[in-house]
């Protein structure tokens, strides 16, 4: 009997844990999206969409999307 309730109190923790272990795997899981989709968007930019520097007629240099 006394093994039985040591089993059943194994079961629990047992499941608590994956329960824990789930909800760490979902935040990591958000946190690989989110930087995924930051590096996609930073890695994305075509050079026609950066900005380059201009000499302005004071010989000062300028980004193009500053104009």
């Amino acid at each position: 009997m006394m093994l039985m309730a040591v089993e059943e109190e194994l079961k629990k923790d047992h499941s608590d844990m994956q329960a824990v272990v789930d909800s760490k795997q979902k935040i990591i899981e958000a946190q690989l999206k989110e930087r995924y989709a930051v590096t996609s968007q930073r890695n994305g930019l075509s050079p026609s969409n950066t900005s380059s520097l201009q000499i302005t007629e004071n010989g000062e240099f300028r980004n193009s999307g500053n104009c």
